[in-house]
């Protein structure tokens, strides 16, 4: 559309040229933006040959993908109550259990303090303990605090509580929801954008 986005920091690839005036190769990553001619606003610091310090500042004409070829994800479910049965949190499809527990000290991997249901970062802090669940082959799924004690607990071996996987565990536990992990690649029943990444840009 057209819009001008704030960027923070923007780092050059390879060496900035001493004396460069006109061109400059860089990486960013915005948000998807569907125009053909869509400007991003600048501020540079640099330092030159001769050790002295520079900065410069102005605008980016990039290209990025249109609406026809944007890329897609998973849409994220939410942390509202109640909770989606069926979730789909950072690309991942779980099946949640609300208030409930799956726990025998055997089959905890490990536990992380994060934000309890319902307290500010909470669904960051959902989305952390899944992330960290789906980079460990062994890991089923994860008790999220309800409030519990403040920690997510990783689970491994028959710690499953699902419906379509027809499997059980645990019993209720009023300040606990239970994440079993169905699909680590599910076709999305949602899509939505994700972030662009742009490389190549020019001053303008």
């Amino acid at each position: 559309r057209g819009d001008s986005f704030g960027i923070s920091e923007m780092v050059p690839v390879g060496t900035i040229p001493h004396g460069w005036t006109e061109d400059v190769l860089v990486e960013v990553q915005v948000p998807p933006i569907y125009t053909s001619t869509p400007y991003l606003f600048y501020e540079m610091a640099y330092h030159t040959a001769q050790d002295t310090h520079t900065s410069v500042s102005g605008r980016l004409r990039v290209d990025v993908r249109h609406a026809d070829s944007a890329v897609m994800a998973c849409e994220e479910s939410g942390d509202q109550e109640p909770l989606e049965k069926f979730s789909m949190i950072d690309g991942a499809e779980w099946e949640v259990t609300e208030r409930w527990n799956c726990g025998k000290g055997y089959d905890n991997i490990s536990s992380h303090m994060q934000a309890p249901l319902g307290s500010d970062g909470s669904l960051a802090g959902r989305r952390w303990c899944a992330r960290r669940c789906l980079s460990l082959p062994s890991c089923v799924g994860f008790s999220y605090p309800h409030p519990g004690d403040g920690r997510c607990w990783l689970k491994t071996g028959d710690a499953r509580m699902s419906s379509r996987l027809e499997a059980t565990c645990g019993g209720p536990a009023t300040d606990w929801d239970y994440y079993t992990l169905l699909d680590r690649e599910p076709k999305c029943p949602k899509a939505s954008c994700i972030n662009t990444f742009v490389s190549g840009a020019s001053l303008v």
